[in-house]
């Protein structure tokens, strides 16, 4: 009898199926404990401490308190927010309080740091305006500034500040969804016959999330829209702004990347991708609807890659599950971070450990043809330490559950020979030491046990 092949290789460079797909379309159902790259399944690059002294500092304590430690590295300084709390971590490792447990600010509110080098402007919960002077690297604390308003969200557009969700000023009439840019080179908000200085809506209700630059503007994300600050020169320097979603984010921290690549949660539970092309964001729907609706705050954080800042991964938590997007495609992590950041090359966080398996089950499959076959063997390209293994999901209607047979180990030539009858199935991956896990393809060997379904000349084999 014939025996024919089924190859599974496109699913290793696509990882988890963002939607509902049909049979035989590759992707995983499950997929944990491993990387997607561009040749297929490989490690994940396991995250370290993000803070470490020596002799250890027990306090504050810096455990985790979702969404919090944050970890903030600048330019040309570092620094962690705890949810009451905000330190700078000076030149030796220790670490400098510039704001300790006040009762009275926003404490489940994110920190936003407008990062200039080494002037700091930072902010939480529209209840305080917070900086660091350049030039003799103090602090200061206030909840009225002269020419600085209140405002949740802050980041650094080419020396000039923008700030997102305003609660108070003493010059403009502004609130939770309005936007404000200062003057260039110098933090202030106040306006002036120059016209530099601006306030604008946002044009969508609800309050502003985060602005954070992307290209030659700012992306403003919103509980209920996406709009972008352009900057413009003519015929004065200011900000045009075009309002580019009618849908927001999902929740304060669900949107993280630098100014060549942005990805965010929306409040309808889907995954994007933001790049800057022809002047513009360009957003790309990524789906995964089905993973990410949370009833907790999502927080995204993005790794800058150890050779290009224009690369990097994306991890997407909600303190109890943690997925990585790499450029290729979706996978679940095994560390559930509240921020990451790549400090000399290497990948830091603060984390929980999740679970630390490998485990990968593939779409429904029935090799495009409805009826009985009989799966003989299963080849898979693979290199490592430790022992794989595969089992088959199998069933004989498409109403019943599926049946799962025992894992079997591969032999050291990456063969297996399993024997399985169904019309529909699974195929199920475990490797016990994901820390060198390889895998490029997969051959699924297969025998037609019913040919009424086959027209045509058939060669025995």
């Amino acid at each position: 009898m014939r025996e024919f092949e089924f190859p599974f290789s496109e699913g290793l460079q696509k990882g988890l199926r963002p939607y509902n797909v049909g049979r035989n379309v590759q992707f995983f159902e499950i997929l944990r404990g491993a990387r997607v790259g561009k040749a297929g399944l490989e490690p994940i690059e396991q995250l370290t401490s993000a803070y470490s002294h020596t002799p250890p500092i027990t306090y504050p304590a810096l455990n985790i308190d979702w969404p919090f430690p944050q970890y903030f590295s600048g330019m040309d300084l570092k620094a962690i927010g705890l949810r009451r709390t905000f330190f700078e971590i000076l030149n030796d490792g220790s670490l400098l309080p510039v704001v300790i447990d006040i009762d009275d600010i926003q404490t489940d509110d994110l920190w936003s740091v407008g990062d200039f080098g080494l002037y700091w402007l930072v902010a939480k919960g529209r209840d305080l305006v917070l900086e660091r002077a350049g030039d003799t690297g103090l602090w200061t604390l206030t909840d009225i500034h002269a020419t600085i308003p209140l405002a949740k969200t802050v980041c650094n557009f080419k020396g000039q500040a923008v700030v997102g969700n305003i609660s108070f000023t003493t010059w403009v009439e502004a609130d939770e969804s309005y936007i404000g840019w200062s003057d260039i080179g110098n933090v202030d908000f106040t306006l002036d016959r120059r016209g530099v200085a601006g306030y604008k809506h946002a044009e969508f209700r609800g309050g502003v999330h985060e602005v954070k630059q992307l290209g030659n503007g700012v992306v403003v994300y919103g509980e209920n829209g996406i709009g972008f600050l352009k900057a413009t020169t003519a015929p004065i320097t200011t900000f045009g702004y075009n309002k580019i979603a009618a849908f927001g984010i999902m929740n304060e921290g669900a949107i993280a990347g630098n100014e060549f690549i942005h990805v965010f949660v929306s409040n309808e539970g889907d995954l994007y991708r933001v790049t800057y092309e022809g002047g513009m964001p360009k957003l790309e729907v990524l789906g995964f609807r089905h993973l990410l609706d949370s009833d907790s705050d999502v927080i995204v954080s993005f790794l800058p890659g150890s050779n290009s800042e224009a690369t990097g991964d994306f991890y997407i938590s909600d303190g109890s599950y943690s997925y990585l997007l790499t450029s290729y495609g979706l996978s679940q992590a095994n560390q559930i971070p509240t921020s990451v950041v790549r400090v000399d090359g290497v990948a830091k966080g603060f984390f929980t450990e999740g679970d630390s398996d490998f485990v990968a089950v593939t779409n429904v499959l029935d090799f495009g043809f409805r009826a009985r076959k009989t799966i003989q063997a299963i080849e898979v390209g693979c290199s490592g330490s430790g022992t794989y293994s595969v089992a088959l999901d199998y069933r004989n209607t498409p109403s019943e559950a599926f049946n799962t047979t025992q894992y079997v180990e591969l032999n050291n030539q990456g063969i297996v020979t399993l024997v399985c009858g169904g019309i529909e199935f699974r195929l199920r991956l475990a490797y016990d030491t994901p820390s060198d896990i390889d895998i490029s393809y997969i051959n699924i060997r297969y025998k037609a046990d019913d040919l009424r379904g086959i027209r045509g000349v058939y060669a025995k084999g």
